[in-house]
């Protein structure tokens, strides 16, 4: 494959939405859309060209597409917040698959992902204390190989969930937090080994004052074990103390 020859490089792309804002008393709005598109995902040089320790590259994979719609409302006022359902259709879907000895880049197929992204915020609401909490929920089928269809596809969970919050004391201070879970994470299309769902915590406090600031910042409080990818563990608990001085 010529990654650079232009004939492999164009392709028909389109996005259309339809939106209508809603104006309340003491400016508060509500937003509601609906949006549809196709995108298109070229594969990058390692997943065509990659060739070492434990994986090889495919020159032959062509452009990911995707048809995706979404339909949602979104408020700002005293709190922010959103609701974005969605349903978005691949094809010859990318990612690397494991036969056993090597992971292989390939096209595997087709899938049809739904679910919703769910947002709120307390913006200035309890100032000078904030909360921020994201979920998403996502059910990502398999579609075309009969053996897999069905399946939920690899390294894609369905549930993720995020939760912040921090307060300013002192003129100077800032403290935050964020806590992260993620359901299982299977390692393979024919879903038989998963990563199990972790949880995390992570904590910073910061002093800034005229051009000079100091954070200490403290990862996985728990010492959780868990890990992102198979039989990659993420390290266990770690403090950061960072000096920052603009002149």
């Amino acid at each position: 494959m010529n990654y650079f020859d232009p004939s492999k490089t164009w392709t028909l792309l389109y996005n259309a939405c339809v939106q209508k804002k809603i104006i309340l008393p003491r400016l508060d709005s509500i937003d509601f859309f609906i949006r549809a598109s196709r995108n298109s995902t070229s594969p990058v040089f390692q997943q065509l060209y990659y060739s070492g320790y434990g994986g090889k590259g495919n020159e032959s994979l062509v452009p990911e597409t995707a048809f995706s719609f979404t339909a949602g409302s979104e408020y700002k006022g005293k709190i922010n917040a959103f609701v974005k359902p969605f349903l978005v259709f691949y094809k010859d879907k990318i990612g690397w698959n494991y036969n056993g000895t090597e992971w292989l880049c390939e096209n595997f197929g087709s899938s049809v992902n739904y679910g919703s992204d769910f947002f709120v915020s307390s913006a200035k609401l309890f100032d000078p204390f904030f909360i921020d909490a994201s979920y998403t929920f996502c059910r990502a089928r398999l579609t075309s190989d009969s053996s897999v269809r069905g399946n939920q596809i690899m390294y894609t969970p369905v549930h993720s969930l995020s939760l912040s919050c921090g307060i300013s004391f002192l003129k100077n201070f800032k403290w935050s937090a964020q806590f992260a879970y993620s359901s299982k994470k299977f390692t393979d299309n024919s879903n038989k080994s998963f990563i199990p769902d972790y949880y995390n915590l992570d904590t910073k406090l910061e002093w800034k004052s005229s051009g000079l600031q100091l954070s200490l910042l403290w990862k996985n409080v728990f010492d959780f074990q868990y890990a992102a990818a198979d039989s990659t563990p993420y390290p266990g608990t770690s403090l950061t103390l960072s000096v920052s001085l603009s002149f």
